[in-house]
C-alpha cells in the first residue's frame, strides 16, 4: 500500500569522493553562462564546478528520451534510458538548478545543494495535454474532478504584454501531497524567499501548475492588472490545516519559491487570488538547519545510489521528501529546525526500513545502520572501459532488480558497491553506458550472490533508437542474428527498429 505524506523541503546534496574533473565536454554539453547576479543568491555561497547525473521520466515512471536539460552552465539531452550527465557545470556551493523540458510535457526541474563528486536526481515530467479550450474576454472556470479549479476573468496577454484575443488552451494539473510521486513532480525544491526576503524551507499543502497557450502556440498569461482565483484541495492526510496560509509561486528563472499573497481555508479547500501563472503552492515556512546522514549496511559498508526519504512529524501534519545517497552512502539537505523526523528507505530488502532522527536545533551529521529481517547484500563489482580500452570516466550502470531501477555513476571505470535485494527475487539486468562515447556494453543478466563480479567489459555497442520508441535498436533484433532488417513482429513490412508500433497495438 502506498503511504502518502505532505511534502517539505529536503534539499539533498550528494557528497562523494573527489575525483579529477574531465575537461573534455561531451558533444551534447555546451557551456553557457547560467549564473545569476540576483542578491538572494548570496544565501547559496560562491560559484563552484560540479558534476551531475539524472533520470527524466513520465508519470508512468517510463524514461523520456530527448528531454533537454539545462544546468547552470551546462546543457545535455537525455538518452534512451532517460538519463543525462553534465560535468563541470558552474553552480553555487549550496544551490544547483536543473531544468528539463520536452514537447508535450510541462517543463520540470530539480534544485539541490551540490558538492564534489556526482550529484544524482530524478525528475518526473507532467503531461501537458490541455484540459479545456476557452475563449478570451469571457469569464470561465476550468476545474478538475477533485475540486481543483481556476476562475478566469477572460483577460489574457502574450509574453511580451500584448493583449490576446482568441481561443486559449488551458493546462491545469494538481500536485497532490497524497501522491508519493509529488516530490519528483514538483519544480525545484521547497526552498523559498519569504516576504521579508529571507531564506526559508517550506511544507506544502498542495500545488497547481497552469499553462495557457494561444491558437498559434503562444505562451500566454492572464492580463496585467487582473487576477484569477485558484482553489486547491487540502490533502486527505492533513489534520487541523491553518485558516490562512501563505501562497508562493515558483520563480522558473531562478529556481526557488517566492511568497506572494495568501489563501483562505474554505471547507476542505484553500482559495486565493493570483496575478500571474507558473506553479502555485500553499505552504507553511520553517527556519532551516542542515542534516547530513550516512547510510550503511549491517557490515558497515556504505549504501550508495539508494533512494531515501525524511518525514516531518508534527502534531498537525506529516511531510515527506527524498533524494539519493552518493558513493559514500551520504545524503545531506536543508530541513525544518526543531522537528522530529522519520527516516525511510522504501526499497531495502523486501521491506521498508524506518527509524526516527532529530529534532535538530543546529547543523548535524549522523550515521544510520539500515537493517531488516529480509535484507540480502551483494558486493557488486566490475571494471568498465570504453571501446578504446580506457576506463569510463563519464558513464553509468543501470541496474534493474524486480521493480527497482538504480542508476550508479561511473567516474573511474570501476564499480564496487554494496547492493541490497530481496531473497525472493535475486535476478538482475544490468547495462553500462559510456555517456561520452554514446556506447554501451552487452546486457548482463543473472542472479546476485554474496559477491557479484561482472569482470572487465568494454562499451563497444553504439546506442541507437531509430524509431524513438524507447527500445534500443540492438534490443529489436528479435531473432538475434545481428540483422535488424529481418525482424518485423507485426508483419507490416517495416522492420521493428524503424517501426514505433512494431507490435501493432496502436
Amino acid at each position: 500500500m502506498k503511504i502518502s505524506k505532505l511534502i517539505y523541503a529536503f534539499a539533498f546534496l550528494f557528497i562523494v569522493f573527489s575525483c579529477e574533473k574531465d575537461n573534455n565536454i561531451p558533444i551534447n554539453q555546451q557551456q553557457e553562462d547560467g549564473l545569476s547576479d540576483n542578491p538572494f543568491f548570496a544565501n547559496f555561497g560562491s560559484q563552484i564546478s560540479a558534476d551531475f547525473i539524472g533520470r527524466v521520466v513520465n508519470e508512468n515512471d517510463e524514461p523520456i528520451i530527448g528531454a533537454n536539460i539545462t544546468l547552470g552552465s551546462g546543457f545535455a539531452v537525455t538518452d534512451v534510458n532517460g538519463v543525462f550527465t553534465v560535468n563541470n557545470a558552474s553552480v553555487y556551493e549550496k544551490f544547483a538548478y536543473i531544468k528539463a523540458s520536452k514537447q508535450g510535457y510541462i517543463s520540470g526541474s530539480r534544485a539541490l545543494v551540490p558538492t564534489d563528486g556526482v550529484n544524482q536526481v530524478k525528475i518526473m515530467l507532467l503531461d501537458a495535454t490541455p484540459n479545456a479550450t476557452i475563449v478570451s474576454s469571457q469569464a470561465i472556470t476550468v476545474d478538475l474532478p477533485n475540486g481543483t479549479k481556476v476562475d478566469f476573468d477572460g483577460g489574457f496577454e502574450t509574453s511580451t504584454g500584448i493583449t490576446y484575443q482568441g481561443n486559449v488552451d488551458v493546462v491545469l494539473r494538481h500536485l497532490n501531497p497524497d501522491d508519493e510521486d509529488m516530490n519528483l513532480q514538483m519544480p525545484g525544491m521547497l526552498i523559498a524567499q519569504d516576504a521579508a526576503g529571507d531564506l526559508r524551507t517550506l511544507e506544502t499543502y498542495g500545488m497547481i501548475a497552469v499553462e495557457l497557450i494561444g491558437e498559434n502556440g503562444e505562451d500566454l498569461n492572464i492580463a496585467s492588472g487582473t487576477t484569477a482565483t485558484i482553489t486547491i484541495p487540502v490533502p486527505t492526510n492533513a489534520t487541523n490545516p491553518p485558516a490562512t496560509i501563505p501562497l508562493w509561486y515558483f520563480d522558473e528563472q531562478n529556481g526557488y519559491w517566492v511568497e506572494e499573497g495568501e489563501a483562505t481555508l474554505v471547507g476542505n479547500e484553500y482559495v486565493g487570488e493570483v496575478s500571474h501563472f507558473s506553479f502555485w503552492n500553499c505552504d507553511a515556512p520553517f527556519d532551516v538547519v542542515q542534516a547530513c546522514i550516512t547510510l550503511q549496511d549491517s557490515n558497515g559498508n556504505p549504501l550508495p545510489s539508494l533512494y531515501t526519504q525524511l518525514t516531518l512529524q508534527t502534531t498537525t501534519w506529516n511531510s515527506t521528501s527524498g533524494g539519493y545517497t552518493n558513493a559514500n552512502g551520504e545524503v545531506c539537505g536543508l530541513i525544518a529546525a526543531n522537528e522530529a523526523l522519520t527516516l525511510t528507505v522504501p526499497n531495502y530488502g523486501c521491506d521498508v526500513f524506518t527509524t526516527t532522527i532529530g529534532p535538530f536545533s543546529a547543523d548535524e551529521t549522523i550515521t544510520v545502520t539500515v537493517t531488516n529481517s529480509t535484507e540480502q547484500i551483494t558486493t557488486l563489482t566490475g571494471a568498465f572501459n570504453d571501446c578504446d580500452g580506457n576506463p569510463i570516466t563519464n558513464g553509468y550502470m543501470q541496474l534493474v532488480n524486480g521493480s527497482n531501477t538504480q542508476i550508479i555513476p561511473i567516474t573511474d571505470g570501476m564499480v564496487n558497491e554494496s547492493i541490497s535485494y530481496c531473497a525472493a527475487d535475486s535476478s538482475y539486468i544490468i547495462n553500462v553506458v559510456d555517456a561520452s562515447g554514446g556506447q554501451e556494453t552487452d546486457t548482463f543478466t543473472g542472479n546476485f550472490t554474496a559477491t557479484t563480479d561482472l569482470g572487465t567489459t568494454s562499451t563497444c555497442i553504439t546506442l541507437g533508437d531509430f524509431d524513438n520508441d524507447g527500445v534500443y535498436d540492438i534490443d529489436e533484433d528479435i531473432n538475434g542474428n545481428g540483422n535488424l532488417l529481418d525482424d518485423d513482429t507485426d508483419q507490416d513490412g517495416i522492420p521493428n527498429y524503424q517501426d514505433e508500433d512494431d507490435d501493432n497495438d496502436g
